[in-house]
């Protein structure tokens, strides 16, 4: 993903940056679905949760990194711009969560006592 970010921003040419941006959308929209649905699996005992935490921190990211970009662009310009979000898109490959066994105190089988035949 950060390769196409730099072939695209760099615009190596109309027909790279048109294919480095067809391969940027399908890995953003990819990494968010898988992102989303590991948020769930963060928080096996209040899935909701993790996934609006997951959509916060999309929302979050987009709001703040959109002006920082803007201000880096006008600043020293499209290709220092550019190898900066690629270089912190790098840099989000060294992260990794420790494995857990999830853990859970309910059921999805299990009735609320007021439903229970005696």
């Amino acid at each position: 993903m950060s390769a196409n970010i730099l072939a695209v921003g760099y615009g190596i040419g109309p027909g790279l940056a048109l294919v480095g941006g067809a391969f940027f959308g399908a890995a953003y929209v990819m990494l968010t679905g898988v992102y989303l649905i590991w948020s769930i699996h963060a928080l096996p005992d209040r899935p909701a949760t993790g996934l609006m935490v997951g959509c916060l921190t999309i929302a979050v990211g987009q709001t703040a990194g959109a002006p920082v970009f803007g201000l880096l662009m006008a600043g020293p310009g499209p290709g220092p711009a550019v190898a900066r979000f690629g270089g912190i898109a790098l840099l989000a490959g060294f992260f990794r969560a420790e494995a857990r066994s999830p853990t859970r105190t309910h059921s999805l089988d299990a009735k609320p006592s007021a439903f229970r035949r005696s």
